[in-house]
Formats: C-alpha cells, sequence, structure tokens
C-alpha cells in the first residue's frame, strides 16, 4: 500500500486562508446543485459526556472521495483541548486506499467560518455592511473573522449581542478580535441592535429561538449557523414562516437545521444556496428577509482537506506515513 500523508493544523494554518477556501465552498455548493457530487448521510451518535460525528462526501469528477470522524467533549476544555477533534481521511476513489490524514480540526474551522460568510455575500443585500453577531464562543468568532474578511471593501461594522449573559462575556469577545485589528461593539439590548443592522449572525446552542420576526426588519439577511442537531433552533416560527429560506442541504437541514421547523412541502420548494449560485434558482429579489441554513456539509471537509494535502505537497509539508 503507498504512503499516506498527514497534514497537521499547524500545516493548513500556514497554507490555508479564506482567500483559498471561498471558491472551495462555492464549487461545492454548485456541485451538488448540479448532481456532480453527493453527500453521505451524517452520523451523530450521542455518547457519554459527548458526541461522535462522521459526515463525507464524493466528487467524482475531482477525484474527491473521504469522510470525517469528529468527536465533541466539552470536558477537553479542562484538560487543554478544544472541545471539537476531528481527522478528515481522504481515499482514492478507485481504490479506497487512504491517501491522507488531514487535521480535521482547522478544516472544520476554516469551511464553516467561509460558509457562513458565502451565504451572506450570495443572499443578503450588496450594499449590507452592519452586522450583528448573536453568540460569544469560538464559532461567532469565526463568523466576525470571516465576514470582516469578506466585506471587506464595505468597511463593515460589526456588534455582538450574547443571549442570557452580563455582557462580560460580550466585552471579552471583543477584546479577542482586537488582537485581528478587528472592532466589535457589545450590544446590549438584542431588539435596538436589529433595528440598525443590515445582516445577523446567529451562532448559538440554543434551543429556544432568540431572533424574532417581530424585530427583523425587512431586507435584512440572516446567516443561521447555530442549529446542528434535532431540537436545536435559533429563529421564531413567524421569522421562518416569513423569509426566504436557503438550507445549505435540503435533507440535512430538515433533520437538524432551521429547516426542521418548516413542513415537508416548503422545504421541498426551498432553493438551496448551490442552486442560487448555480443561477438556476432565485435568490434574494427585493427588501424580503433572506435566511440562510447552514448545517455544515462533509463534501466541504473533504474537498478543503484535499487542498491542504494538495498544497502540502507542493511545499515539501507534511509527512509520509506506511500504513
Amino acid at each position: 500500500m503507498a504512503d499516506a500523508i498527514v497534514v497537521s493544523r499547524a500545516e493548513q494554518e500556514r497554507l490555508l486562508g479564506f482567500g483559498d477556501v471561498l471558491p472551495i465552498v462555492n464549487e461545492c455548493y454548485v456541485a451538488l446543485a448540479r448532481g456532480e457530487a453527493r453527500l453521505f448521510p451524517t452520523l451523530r451518535e450521542p455518547l457519554d459526556g459527548g458526541m461522535l460525528g462522521v459526515r463525507g462526501g464524493e466528487w467524482p469528477a475531482r477525484g474527491l472521495l473521504g469522510v470525517k470522524v469528529s468527536g465533541f467533549f466539552l470536558t477537553n476544555r479542562a484538560v487543554g483541548l478544544d472541545s471539537h477533534q476531528a481527522v478528515v481521511v481522504l481515499l482514492d476513489p478507485k481504490t479506497g486506499a487512504p491517501r491522507g490524514l488531514v487535521d480535521g480540526n482547522h478544516v472544520t474551522w476554516v469551511r464553516t467560518a467561509i460558509a457562513g460568510a458565502a451565504g451572506t455575500l450570495a443572499l443578503a443585500r450588496p450594499d449590507a455592511r452592519r452586522v450583528l453577531v448573536v453568540g460569544n464562543g469560538l464559532q461567532a468568532e469565526a463568523q466576525v473573522r470571516s465576514h470582516a474578511w469578506a466585506l471587506a471593501e464595505r468597511s463593515p461594522e460589526f456588534l455582538v449581542h450574547a443571549p442570557r449573559e452580563d455582557g462580560a462575556k460580550a466585552r471579552e469577545f471583543c477584546r479577542r478580535l482586537e488582537a485581528h485589528a478587528i472592532a466589535v461593539r457589545p450590544a446590549a439590548d438584542l431588539r435596538e441592535a436589529l433595528a440598525h443592522v443590515d445582516v445577523v449572525v446567529t451562532a448559538t446552542p440554543s434551543t429556544e429561538p432568540v431572533l424574532r420576526a417581530a424585530d427583523v426588519r425587512p431586507g435584512t439577511h440572516v446567516t443561521a449557523m447555530g442549529a446542528d442537531a434535532p431540537g436545536k433552533r435559533e429563529l421564531d416560527q413567524a421569522l421562518l414562516e416569513a423569509a426566504l429560506v436557503v438550507p445549505d442541504d435540503r435533507n440535512q437541514c430538515g433533520r437538524f437545521g432551521e429547516t426542521q421547523w418548516l413542513d415537508a412541502a416548503r422545504i421541498e420548494r426551498a432553493p438551496t444556496i448551490g442552486e442560487v449560485l448555480a443561477g438556476s434558482a432565485r435568490g434574494r429579489a427585493g427588501n424580503e428577509i433572506t435566511v440562510f441554513d447552514s448545517t455544515g456539509l462533509g463534501l466541504h471537509d473533504v474537498a478543503v482537506a484535499a487542498e491542504a494535502l494538495t498544497r502540502a505537497v507542493a511545499a515539501g509539508a507534511g509527512s509520509a506515513v506506511e500504513l
């Protein structure tokens, strides 16, 4: 069996930036919409104190086949590890032999960050620049960083609101973003903040709505990142019913995204982000509220990991191991 290449997180951080990942993310969306690629069913298995996740996909024309295996354990923080731990296994599509083992933490971070920004770029108004982030965890921070990059030419402004907190974490969140030269202001009053922004990014673990239709003004775009399991939600029913909801994948979002709260007929009619990007379905048509329901796609993990592997080999990085 040929050697497989191991690519570390540090090597990826050096080789892959937002500008490298955005076209990959969008190309995956379009390939799925056109039937050129497919997702494998996502496995989410509860464990004692955590969760096991498996997701993946294939894109035959690009020679891509692989899966990401991940664990999520909040207790990891007590031992100095990220809660999310993952590896992407890339396979030869003709033989199934392992081609690469790529650290999945950075792959997940960068593809999720850019997926949110891709949804905003595709569905928000062209002049949108005032962004409210609801949440103050690592994913919320990733969304600020990706949106700051994606909207840089518009001189974006950022607010952060943290539900059910006294504001201390929001202030710490703002200080962390200062290290990346991004100014973020805390917003204590959610309704007041919603009256003055163009884009809302929700990145919370909530199982109860944090955004309500009555508070979201016409023309606002919402990138919803938090709902990624059955029972989770961030948007109230009235908002979902009133908005143009665009899932990253109908089946997956219908299982555990915001779209799970819509009936089957509405889900079937919803345009996917890939269809919008491919021009086969309309996105924003005027001053309506738009919602991008992002649950994260296994094909993104595989394609971004494959790009990291290609760049590592070209740069003489990575480590060959005999399996």
